[in-house]
């Protein structure tokens, strides 16, 4: 697969929350309607734990976080930081000097924000487009197709403050809930080797027990996507 809210930020997420704000900022008058203050994460070593589908990952080397009572299953590289940030399921530090760098998942109740994945799309690519903390200088959009699920996948490259960036986004929908599951890192930073890692991700995502997904999924449709027009 090729596959992007009224609590205190404390002083470690501060120094990413430039690039936090950009894809959020449209929302912010709903942080009070989504995802609160209740998730829960609770950090473990992966230890007995059956990869049915999806790459094993090294147990020493990644950990999951058990997110809102075992609801959610993320898995990072053990080297990176998890920030205390409550705006989003989760807010990592990459293991680079970089402070814009970042890995983050994001969920709203489509409900409450009153957006499906399209419009989520949509109203982000404004704020790339309108904001003035970076410049979108690229983007793919690529719409996936599935038996059980459409994902908009993008990546997005940026220029702030006079460094590149890639920035990878995997938007899709599950039990009226929008899912982003970003990365962002410098093109000069290992940005392919991150890549990787962000796949390793994505295919050990777990919602409800259930990675959603799988090396095996068929692809039903495949198109690329010009958000200027959605």
């Amino acid at each position: 697969m090729h596959v992007m809210f009224h609590s205190k930020i404390n002083t470690a997420a501060n120094s990413i929350s430039k690039s936090l704000l950009l894809i959020t900022l449209f929302c912010s008058c709903l942080i009070s309607c989504s995802t609160k203050n209740t998730q829960i994460r609770k950090d473990t070593t992966i230890v007995n734990i059956k990869f049915v589908k999806g790459k094993p990952l090294p147990p020493k080397e990644w950990h999951v976080y058990k997110i809102n009572t075992n609801e959610e299953w993320i898995f990072i590289p053990e080297s990176w930081h998890l920030i205390n940030e409550d705006r989003f399921l989760l807010t990592a530090r990459l293991n680079v000097p970089d402070s814009e760098s970042h890995f983050l998942v994001l969920k709203l109740d489509q409900k409450e924000v009153k957006l499906n994945a399209v419009g989520y799309m949509r109203e982000s690519y404004k704020e790339f487009i309108d904001g003035s903390l970076q410049k979108l200088t690229g983007y793919k959009t690529t719409k996936l197709v599935y038996n059980d699920k459409v994902v908009f996948s993008s990546e997005f490259n940026t220029l702030m403050d006079n460094k590149s960036y890639v920035t990878y986004s995997t938007v899709f929908e599950k039990d009226n809930y929008i899912f982003d599951i970003v990365l962002k890192v410098g093109a000069s930073d290992n940005a392919q080797d991150y890549q990787e890692k962000y796949r390793d991700i994505l295919f050990n995502f777990y919602y409800k027990t259930k990675q959603i997904f799988s090396i095996t999924d068929t692809v039903k449709d495949i198109k690329f996507i010009d958000l200027a027009k959605l």
